[in-house]
C-alpha cells in the first residue's frame, strides 16, 4: 500500500505540519510543563526546576551544530521525511525508559510534598531522569531541525514568513493542549502510563 505524499498539495502540507507539531508538542508539553509543575508540587526549589528546564531546552541552543549533521544524514541517506521519522522515534526511547524506571521505583502517582510518609526519590531515579531528559531533548532538537528544513522546502517564497510563523504557532497550540491533558492524565493514570501514551 502506497502512503500518500502529503507534501504534494497545499492542504496536505498543512496536515503534515499539524501532525509534525502534534508529535513534537505532546512530549514537550509533558517534560516542560507537566513535569516541571509536579517537581514544584514535590517541593523542589524553583532554581532546581529552572536548571531542569534549561537543560531540557539546551540542545536548541546548539541547533546550528546539528544542522550540517541533519543535512548530511537526511539528504544523502534516507531523505528528510524518513530522517524526521527516525528522530521522532528517537524521542520515544528515553520516554519509555523513564516510564519503566518510574514504575520500577514506585513513582506512579503525584505525591504531595507534605504527605505523611512521603517517599524521597532515590538518587538513582533522579540521575536517570536527568539523563533521559537530556537524551529526549537531543532527539527533539534534531527532529526540530529536520522539521524546519521540511518547512523551508515547502513554503511559498512570496508568503514564506507567514507560513512559517503559522507552523510555529501550531507548536504553541500543541504545547498548550498537551500540558492540559497531561496534567489530567498524570493525576488519573500516573506517570508511567502517561509517559507510555506520550
Amino acid at each position: 500500500m502506497r502512503v500518500p505524499n502529503l507534501l504534494a498539495t497545499p492542504r496536505g502540507r498543512l496536515i503534515a505540519f499539524f501532525l509534525l507539531y502534534v508529535a513534537e508538542g505532546i512530549p514537550s508539553g509533558f517534560t516542560g510543563t507537566a513535569i516541571a509543575t509536579q517537581m514544584r508540587r514535590q517541593g523542589l526549589e524553583p532554581s532546581v526546576i529552572g536548571a531542569f528546564i534549561g537543560a531540557l531546552y539546551l540542545p536548541w541552543a546548539f541547533k546550528w551544530v546539528f544542522g550540517p549533521l541533519v543535512d548530511v544524514i537526511s539528504v544523502e541517506r534516507w531523505g528528510r521525511r524518513r530522517t524526521l521519522a527516525l528522530f521522532i522515534f528517537g524521542t520515544t526511547l528515553p520516554t519509555l525508559a523513564l516510564a519503566i524506571a518510574m514504575q520500577r521505583f514506585g513513582w506512579i502517582f503525584p505525591i504531595a510534598p507534605d504527605a505523611p510518609g512521603r517517599l524521597t526519590p532515590s538518587p538513582e531515579l533522579v540521575s536517570f531522569f536527568r539523563w533521559m531528559a537530556l537524551a529526549y531533548a537531543a532527539f527533539q532538537g534534531l527532529m526540530y531541525g529536520v522539521g524546519t528544513a521540511i518547512f523551508m522546502d515547502v513554503t511559498t517564497r512570496r508568503v514564506a514568513a507567514t507560513q512559517f510563523t503559522a507552523y510555529m504557532a501550531m507548536t504553541n497550540l500543541v504545547y498548550s493542549y498537551s500540558a492540559v491533558w497531561q496534567g489530567h492524565a498524570v493525576e488519573r493514570w500516573g506517570y508511567p502510563v502517561t509517559l507510555a501514551l506520550d
